[in-house]
């Protein structure tokens, strides 16, 4: 890890027992992330996103590869590189048969429009699935089947790679019962707490090992890259915190227990993105597969590393602010 970058300056920092950068090596390993402080006062989170891209650009010499889903978080981290003037690749991944089909629909219109020409490489999704996504997971200790592909389609790029990931999840340590919310936010709210997890009604930053697997794929080919687009920085972390929609969500009056949907909200207003279903391919992929409970799977042979690190928002701040 000595020589590469995975954020501008390794400024956001990743391991276990304390030190950054580092893999596991036991079951017993304690994973945690920390972040340094700005060295600026930010501005508002859509110009700290062109700069973040700018950033980007300062950081290599390669030609940028920008993977494109469709979803809203890449469609902003796109328009960031073209409102910087900066020349990039869009790389979109195409499976087979049409499985990501009505995703990758936003993304094809967003660059005719544009007059864009992207990069598509396809994948059969179904023989990956069957194969090598064994080998990806087991590399960089993967248990969410969505990701995999993604791990290979990174490996697929020849320069640097630029994903739009890293956004910044908070959430109100209370317990939900299922049905108050949607299926996807009471997922997010109360994955796998302990039977003596204490509910102390606080909001909470929080980053899963899962996630790692982005950057623990680059540190494994030994290349830099930018796993993290929402995190390359602190200031563009700072930035979102301080947008008027998350304060407004995490506000003591409010009723809200997480910012899971908070993000597009500020997505529509300061960069215009539009309302869509959110599909990864995999609600198709799922009633395919051969192996049903994968994810179950890959969560009983590496179920160590499913760790979840989290400090409290004002901690977060405080963090990002020197104020420890």
């Amino acid at each position: 890890m000595t020589n590469l970058t995975l954020s501008y300056k390794n400024s956001f920092k990743f391991g276990y027992n304390g030190q950054w950068f580092n893999s596991r090596t036991s079951d017993t390993d304690v994973w945690s992330t920390s972040y340094d402080p700005i060295s600026r006062s930010p501005a508002d989170f859509k110009t700290e996103c062109v700069n973040t891209a700018k950033l980007i650009r300062d950081t290599t010499d390669l030609p940028l590869d920008v993977l494109f889903s469709g979803g809203q978080d890449s469609e902003v981290v796109v328009s960031a590189f073209i409102e910087a003037g900066i020349p990039i690749n869009v790389i979109i991944m195409r499976f087979a048969d049409g499985y990501n089909a009505f995703d990758i629909a936003y993304a094809i219109k967003y660059c005719e429009v544009r007059g864009i020409t992207p990069k598509f490489v396809d994948l059969n999704i179904m023989k990956f699935l069957e194969s090598d996504a064994w080998d990806y997971a087991a590399n960089t200790l993967c248990t969410s089947p969505p990701l995999l592909p993604h791990l290979w389609l990174i490996d697929q790029c020849d320069n640097y790679v630029v994903i739009g990931s890293g956004d910044v999840f908070l959430y109100k340590n209370i317990p939900v019962k299922h049905g108050s919310v949607s299926d996807t936010e009471f997922y997010n709210i109360n994955q796998k707490v302990g039977p003596n997890h204490i509910f102390d009604a606080q909001w909470y930053y929080r980053e899963h090992e899962m996630i790692a697997a982005l950057h623990y794929n680059f540190i494994r080919n030994n290349r830099s890259g930018c796993p993290g687009f929402f995190q390359f920085n602190p200031e563009i972390v700072l930035s979102w915190l301080n947008e008027p929609e998350v304060a407004d969500t995490t506000a003591a009056t409010s009723s809200s227990i997480s910012t899971f949907y908070t993000k597009y909200d500020i997505y529509n207003r300061t960069w215009n993105t539009q309302f869509r279903p959110k599909f990864d391919g995999f609600e198709i992929v799922r009633l395919a597969m051969s192996i049903p409970n994968m994810r179950q799977t890959l969560e009983n042979l590496y179920k160590s590393s499913m760790q979840t690190y989290k400090m409290t928002v004002d901690e977060l701040r405080n963090t990002l602010e020197r104020k420890v």
